[in-house]
């Protein structure tokens, strides 16, 4: 099993191994753990986010590692680059994910308090 995961992170991988079993693979099984889970509720959201984090990163760090392990060279600096990409970017999308989430959560409090205001005190008149 340990060299199941350290191969990619030697890289001593073939790249289309590392898309298809460490990136596909792992996201289908990622995604099928979370189906029971449906509407995803705060504390699961969270702890899906951060389970993605890391094997996001695994996965970014794994692919940069594997990136000229296939017979088309030029590959290498597509993958290379479209990881170098993902870093700057991710941590922007979990920045947005994270103000737009504390802003939902927020309006729902709203929501529900005058919800509850306006049936303590005999509906909308």
């Amino acid at each position: 099993m340990s060299a199941l995961l350290l191969e990619p992170l030697q890289g001593r991988t073939q790249l289309w191994r590392v898309v298809l079993i460490y990136g596909f693979g792992v996201n289908c099984v990622l995604s099928l753990a979370a189906l029971p889970f449906q509407p995803l509720q705060s504390t699961t959201l969270w702890l899906f986010l951060a389970i993605g984090l890391i094997v996001g990163l695994y996965q970014m760090f794994v692919l940069w590692q594997c990136a000229y392990n296939s017979r088309f060279r030029p590959l290498g600096f597509i993958i290379r680059a479209c990881v170098a990409v993902s870093i700057l970017t991710v941590p922007l999308f979990i920045y947005i994910f994270v103000t737009q989430y504390q802003v939902h959560a927020s309006n729902n409090r709203f929501e529900r308090s005058r919800v509850a205001s306006s049936v303590s005190h005999g509906g909308d008149r």
